[in-house]
């Protein structure tokens, strides 16, 4: 002040003192700030809070609100409240109120606090700031805080981009991989799986019961239906009650059945030749072969057979089976039963005879004989009265086929004929367990194909438990290839998405072709085209089409369905007819249904004729699967627009955890290789000096049709702006030409708004036989935009040049190969002139023919994208979050995602507190910058001043 007033009374001027020291840098100048929030269900009361402290009704926290935010996420509107002087911690749950009235008052939905991971990803650094992304949640960052080096990533690279494919397209990742081997097909020409079909492992899991003897996993078993192998015991041993999982291999698989081990080979014989067991002799004889006496062969034992009465033998729908007990009160003799002569079809209510070991007492020919489960449980099951009892040493013999499960088996004993045995027998051990399985469970495993090779099958969209062993199996449904299952890989949450896209263009494809499957999973070429067959709604019958509604009918007349398969049917409907006896509508009962053929639609009438009534069915398209006879078939077809392109980035990239074996992987969009267009093959002639060269672009100009139609905007009805349609649109027009409508797709539309026009440009896709007309309404199949009468002003037909391009693949004198970079053009056969030119060489030549290269694959199914296991470092172990951003939900999933690599890992999100953004300090004094400097011990320190005046420094230098 002093200074002030010193030139104030010197000069007459006033100055500015300015002191350095203020704007010396100061770290402790710095104030951090991370703002604090909690979002909240939506309420009136919540903007009233503004200005107010308010009170958590869980925690008691309080804090003042400063202001209020509302954010539409995903769909759903949250309130934000920032608020400060916090104390305490609110949670989730809290009711939020400024009085303690909680009617109406908001509650704290939770925000963002932390998240467990489930994979870690790869590649990911300490300190980096990751984003977390969800369906629901956004802005949510996270610091890293901790890796590790993981075992069992996958690491893709994408080999080949192909072509064909959209930013949607899928990235298919097996999720197992199967060890298989035995792989075998009736067809010699089908020698592996096909890609995408459904594989299946029928299973069954089951209680046994009446178990005799000992099995074991990869054992197989035999009912009368069917033959299985066990692949596992759901729990420990394999003692009656116990619960295993079969995998049925042949027939059909029946609950309550019993059935027998197929029983180990221990010695042949074979016609023509001795054979030896245990130093004896088995003698050929005219006709037959012997054998020795009871304990001179190994696995012969002594037996008794009773041969059940043929007239009244007594037997109850129970029979008698394996292991069982067997009594005869009469006499006191018991047994176990060993077997049943003549049982090869397992017949056990009428065998042969019934041969028993563990013989106490002796049986005789009469008094009946009572069966019971074991000795152990004589809850009888079952009588019969023998015709003869013998006593004798028994083998058995079982004919060898190419299939040595299916056999002929015969029990003998003594001297016997070798009958219808081929040439080659087995004598088998004469112990066959048997045991019942009851109350079974139909978990069988279904998946498609992702790929497969020699030795590996890959699958994905799994549907219950594969099994592997020994004996286990699976089978194609669509190829019928078989192979063993032997090993089940590790792993899980690998992954990878569709990221940028090059040489692209966009079409309108429609997905729907003959060889799609309906709703119903059912293939639309089998499917009738009333329907019928499409397994969509038990196949109910949706509608009864009058074709023509006859004459002289009464609304008393009733319809009659007849013939076609069902399993459920109304017996009949009823009819609605004009004054003339024409059948304008029809009703009939709810059940009419589950038909796999059609019925005729008859009308019991005495009166009336000539009506023609088909019955029409939910036909299953995607679009509308309830459509059928009576829709329009545009409103059943799909259309939509993508660009597509080859694929340059992945995106997305999860390496998943713990896998064991190199996951198959399958880029597919469905939509564009259901067209089946594959590479070129072209034949060329009459090249000019030098080879087309790989990667560079062929192209070939050619003129393609085009109308231009001008419409008066006022005629356009069907969507709210004139200029909806979209590009590569199919639009239609009637024509005068009754084996075709006009038909093209919308190349480019202009909005002459100034003079209320429109001008629609289309690529007519058959100009032969076009005849597009001012008279008759133009209408686009996807955006439904329709030009009415008489609106449309004029139409001119013009050609204009386009390119077909392909980039080479291979390329010599006479042939060129070429990927495919567009999904409808072709190249066509040269008009004489070199029309081939390549891009980068400037080779020329004329084409001789352009067809599919049949060793390419087709557009969206071709790229190559390769998995790898590795170990890698930087998977991630501990994040923090750094801001919690809005909307996310408990327990939900959550996408780990870096800025500059694509790699991601996934967590499960957890909602604890409120939520907080990323911090900052609120000004710059704690910072280098325009207006904080460094102390110099000069200019920038403590004590200095400057004098700040117009005058010049000369003038008061020396009073200073």
């Amino acid at each position: 002040r002093s200074i002030d007033l010193l030139f104030k009374l010197l000069f007459s001027e006033k100055i500015e003192i300015y002191y350095p020291g203020r704007d010396i840098l100061k770290v402790s100048a710095g104030v951090w700030d991370i703002p604090q929030y909690i979002e909240l269900t939506q309420s009136t009361r919540t903007i009233e809070y503004v200005g107010k402290q308010i009170n958590g009704s869980i925690s008691n926290a309080t804090g003042f609100v400063e202001y209020m935010l509302t954010r539409n996420i995903a769909g759903k509107f949250i309130d934000v409240l920032y608020i400060s002087n916090v104390t305490g911690t609110f949670v989730t749950g809290d009711i939020v109120t400024d009085n303690g009235i909680v009617e109406n008052a908001p509650k704290i939905i939770g925000s963002l606090s932390t998240i467990d991971i489930t994979t870690g990803g790869e590649l990911f650094e300490l300190g980096e700031i990751v984003r977390i992304t969800s369906d629901r949640g956004t802005e949510g960052l996270a610091r890293v805080d901790g890796i590790i080096t993981e075992t069992g990533l996958v690491r893709f690279a994408l080999v080949d981009g192909g072509w064909g494919y959209s930013s949607v397209s899928n990235v298919e990742i097996s999720q197992k991989v199967f060890t298989v081997n035995n792989r075998s097909n009736a067809n010699s020409e089908i020698d592996n799986f096909f890609l995408y079909e459904t594989v299946s492992q029928p299973l069954f899991s089951a209680n046994v019961i009446n178990t005799v003897g000992n099995f074991s996993v990869n054992q197989k078993i035999k009912s009368p239906d069917s033959e299985s192998a066990v692949l596992s015991f759901l729990q420990i041993g394999d003692t009656p009650n116990s619960s295993i999982v079969v995998n049925v291999l042949d027939g059909t698989f029946t609950t309550n059945s019993y059935f027998r081990n197929t029983e180990e080979q221990w010695f042949s014989y074979t016609r023509g030749a001795n054979t030896f067991i245990d130093g004896e002799t088995i003698t050929e004889y005219a006709g037959g072969i012997s054998f020795p006496t009871s304990g001179t062969v190994a696995n012969s034992f002594d037996t008794v057979s009773l041969h059940p009465n043929t007239v009244s033998s007594g037997f109850g729908a129970n029979g008698v089976h394996v292991g069982e007990y067997v009594i005869q009160p009469t006499t006191g003799a018991t047994g176990v039963v060993a077997g049943l002569s003549g049982n090869s079809s397992f017949n056990y209510t009428s065998p042969a005879s019934v041969i028993l070991t563990e013989v106490t007492g002796t049986f005789s020919n009469t008094g009946n004989v009572n069966i019971y489960p074991s000795s152990a449980n004589l809850t009888q099951l079952d009588s019969f009265t023998p015709e003869l009892a013998e006593e004798h040493t028994t083998v058995k013999l079982t004919g060898v086929t190419n299939n040595d499960l299916t056999f002929a088996s015969q029990w003998f004993a003594g001297n016997v004929a070798i009958g219808t045995l081929g040439n080659q027998v087995v004598i088998k051990e004469t112990i066959d367990p048997s045991f019942k399985l009851d109350v079974a469970t139909d978990i069988s495993a279904t998946a498609n194909v992702t790929g497969a090779n020699d030795t590996h099958l890959g699958v994905h969209n799994i549907n219950n438990t594969f099994y592997g062993g020994a004996a286990a199996r699976v089978t194609g449904l669509t190829s019928n290839t078989v192979a063993n299952l032997t090993f089940s890989s590790t792993g899980q949450g690998a992954n990878a998405f569709v990221g940028e896209i090059t040489d692209s263009e966009r079409v309108i494809l429609s997905p729907d072709t003959i060889s799609q499957n309906t709703t119903g999973q059912i293939p639309m070429h089998s499917m009738s085209i009333t329907g019928a067959g499409s397994n969509v709604s038990s196949n109910n019958i949706t509608t009864v089409v009058i074709f023509d509604g006859g004459s002289g009918y009464s609304n008393s007349d009733v319809i009659q369905f007849v013939g076609g398969t069902y399993t459920a049917q109304a017996a009949n409907g009823s009819i609605t007819t004009n004054g003339s006896g024409v059948i304008t509508s029809t009703n009939f009962g709810a059940s009419v249904g589950n038909y796999s053929s059609p019925p005729t639609v008859n009308v019991v009438t005495s009166t009336g004729s000539s009506a023609n009534l088909i019955a029409g069915f939910a036909l299953g398209f995607p679009k509308q699967p309830a459509g059928d006879l009576t829709f329009p078939l545009i409103d059943l077809l799909r259309f939509e627009s993508r660009n597509i392109g080859t694929i340059a980035t992945l995106t997305g990239i999860n390496p998943g955890e713990n896998y064991n074996e190199d996951p198959f992987v399958r880029a597919y969009e469905p939509y564009v290789a259901a067209y089946g267009n594959r590479d070129f093959k072209i034949e060329i002639h009459d090249l000019e000096s030098i080879n087309f060269v790989q990667q560079e672009i062929i192209e070939q100009v050619q003129e393609e049709p085009r109308v231009l139609i001008t419409a008066n905007a006022d005629f356009i009805v069907g969507n709210a702006s004139p200029t909806s349609w979209s590009l590569n649109e199919l639009v239609t027009q009637p024509s005068a030409n009754v084996s075709a409508n006009n038909f093209g797709l919308v190349d480019s539309v202009i909005d002459d708004t100034d003079n209320n026009r429109v001008q629609l440009i289309i690529i007519d896709q058959d100009p032969d036989n076009s005849d597009w007309s001012t008279t008759d309404p133009i209408q686009g199949l996807t955006s439904l935009s329709t030009i009415n009468p008489p609106g449309v002003l004029s139409v001119n037909n013009y050609t204009q040049n386009i390119l077909a391009r392909a980039v080479v693949k291979t390329s010599n004198s006479t042939v060129v190969t070429a990927k495919r970079i567009s999904l409808f053009t072709e190249f066509r056969v040269s008009d004489g002139t070199r029309d081939l030119i390549g891009k980068a060489s400037g080779a020329r030549a004329q084409i001789l023919s352009s067809n599919p290269d049949p060793a390419s694959r087709v557009a969206g199914d071709n790229a190559n994208v390769t998995a790898t296991v590795i170990n890698e470092t930087g998977s991630l172990s501990k994040i923090t979050v750094v801001d919690s951003g809005f909307g996310y939900e408990q327990d939900e999933t959550v996408t780990i995602s870096s800025d500059v690599r694509p790699f991601v890992g996934t967590g499960k999100v957890n909602l604890q507190k409120s939520g907080e953004s990323l911090g900052r300090y609120v000004s710059a004094d704690g910072f280098i910058s325009d207006n904080k400097f460094i102390h110099d011990g000069d200019y920038y320190q403590e004590y200095s001043y400057e004098v700040q005046s117009i005058l010049p420094l000369s003038k008061y230098e020396s009073v200073l």
